[in-house]
């Protein structure tokens, strides 16, 4: 096991990381069936709707300041680490300096992972200087992380938390501050990640954004906030996500897998143990599947639209979108995932008209990986308020 793995993961006591077996179940079964339970999720609307109000706010006044410009990233990743935090602490979480803090943990965790993990890839870079400055910065990020855990431990967490179960099962602190920053490592990064993709593809296909416009404003009347219960009537913003998922997966490569028992794949052996690797990229750009697949195209998702299969076989693209995983190993958060990005989309797309910074100047869709896949320069646009 790679020694950033390690550090970050209580030596591979997390759901990623473990084996399936009794822990693995145990700690899955506690996140997704309890505090990330929709009905628990749902409960908490009425403060992502609060909370989202705030954000648009504060953008509006910062673009005042920077004529009109804005970097979207920051504000909706703060935006996610903030619902997480509910969810791990409970409701009544308001405590705005973790989520700075845990924000800029976040940041240092990517940033230095990305570098860490290439020792897993070249075997001689664990010898390098570089490697191992990269460690010792890692062990300090997981302090920090610790550090803010840490109190939350000490205190009587709400029971639909996932801080509760984590207790109730008389885990170690290690473990618990491991389980706990995993969930915002996974979330926060990915769900903010995509919003800016899908933001990014909007500005150059101004087409699209207007349509996408007209939906919400069809749902919403035009004369108020988007709500969360809005989400499910709009199809064009859920074809709008899942192409961007699709263009861009946040996990190009998917989370490593370990082959459980000696196989063959085409032919080929497989011992047991053997880490498997599964090439996302290339499935969601297989132009036997996906026609054009390197055309930003929504209209493929839409059942109206894309009736007589010309943008291809609907139901053959649905089943190869795999941008969260498949199979038992699915990602445990892909349902609040989704309500994120899709409420932070409409949201932004019902208050502001997004542009390029400069007439002509379209956003960069350059690539950075490391852990996932952000943009190599982070999204600057100009934003106008909306009016009717």
């Amino acid at each position: 096991m790679p020694d950033y793995i390690k550090i970050v993961s209580a030596d591979g006591k997390s759901i990623s990381e473990s084996d399936a077996g009794p822990f693995w179940h145990s700690l899955r079964k506690g996140l997704q069936g309890g505090a990330l339970n929709p009905l628990h999720v749902m409960s908490q609307s009425h403060l992502q709707e609060r909370d989202m109000l705030n954000l648009i706010k504060s953008m509006q006044e910062n673009a005042v300041q920077e004529n009109g410009i804005i970097k979207p990233l920051d504000y909706v990743k703060k935006e996610a680490i903030r619902l997480l935090s509910r969810i791990v602490f409970g409701q009544d979480f308001s405590n705005e300096d973790f989520v700075v803090a845990m924000n800029h943990t976040l940041h240092s965790l990517v940033r230095i992972g990305g570098f860490a993990s290439l020792a897993d890839a070249f075997k001689i870079g664990e010898y390098l200087p570089s490697h191992k400055q990269f460690i010792r910065e890692l062990e300090i990020v997981g302090e920090q992380a610790a550090n803010l855990v840490l109190p939350y431990i000490a205190s009587k967490p709400s029971k639909n938390s996932y801080l509760h179960f984590l207790t109730s099962q008389g885990y170690g602190e290690d473990v618990i501050v491991s389980a706990i920053l995993e969930v915002f490592s996974m979330a926060a990064d990915s769900t903010a990640a995509t919003t800016a993709w899908a933001l990014a593809f909007l500005v150059r296909e101004q087409e699209t954004q207007e349509k996408l416009y007209r939906e919400i404003k069809n749902v919403t009347g035009g004369n108020r906030p988007v709500q969360i219960v809005d989400l499910k009537k709009m199809s064009y913003l859920q074809a709008v996500i899942k192409e961007t998922l699709r263009m861009k997966t946040v996990g190009p490569m998917a989370i490593p897998h370990k082959a459980s028992k000696n196989t063959s794949l085409m032919g080929k052996k497989i011992d047991k143990g053997t880490q498997v690797m599964v090439n996302l990229y290339a499935i969601h750009h297989n132009s036997d599947v996906f026609p054009e697949p390197y055309k930003f195209m929504p209209e493929r998702f839409l059942k109206d639209v894309n009736r007589d299969a010309s943008l291809g076989d609907r139901e053959k693209m649905e089943g190869s979108l795999l941008a969260f995983g498949a199979g038992m190993r699915v990602c445990a958060g892909t349902d609040i995932a989704k309500l994120i990005i899709s409420f932070s989309i409409a949201s932004l797309v019902n208050e502001f008209k997004w542009d390029c910074v400069s007439e002509g100047e379209l956003p960069d869709l350059s690539e950075d990986l490391s852990f996932i896949l952000l943009m190599k320069n982070p999204l600057e646009a100009r934003i106008t308020p909306r009016v009717g």
